[in-house]
């Protein structure tokens, strides 16, 4: 097996099958390495507190950027209806769905 595609295995199986990372990290002191630094990195709670804490932050300002992105949307859309553009053209710049638009155009 190649480095790269012990390196894709590494990425794919560690922590979830045991028996397949025993084979890739065969005779592989790098990946052996990186495969006990995974290990202690999960058993320890502190850090994986800290890193679910992270990951959970990065989800909030997913959703935070999705929420702006969509609220940009609506705004740009009243405005160009109540600039007379056509329904369609509006839905078609703004990526909103003809059903929104309408909505949209009937508030």
């Amino acid at each position: 097996m190649l480095s790269f595609e012990k390196w894709l295995g590494f990425f794919r199986y560690e922590g979830f099958q045991e028996e397949i990372m025993k084979k890739i990290i065969k005779d592989d002191p790098i990946l052996t390495k990186a495969h006990e630094r995974y290990t202690e990195f999960t058993r320890n709670d502190q850090l994986m507190e800290i890193y679910n804490a992270r990951m959970k932050q990065q989800a909030d300002e997913k959703t935070r950027l999705s929420d702006a992105k969509i609220e940009g949307k609506i705004e740009t859309a009243k405005a160009m209806l109540n600039d007379g553009v056509p329904s369609t053209k509006v839905s078609k710049y703004t990526g909103l769905s003809l059903d929104i638009v309408e909505k949209l155009k009937n508030e």
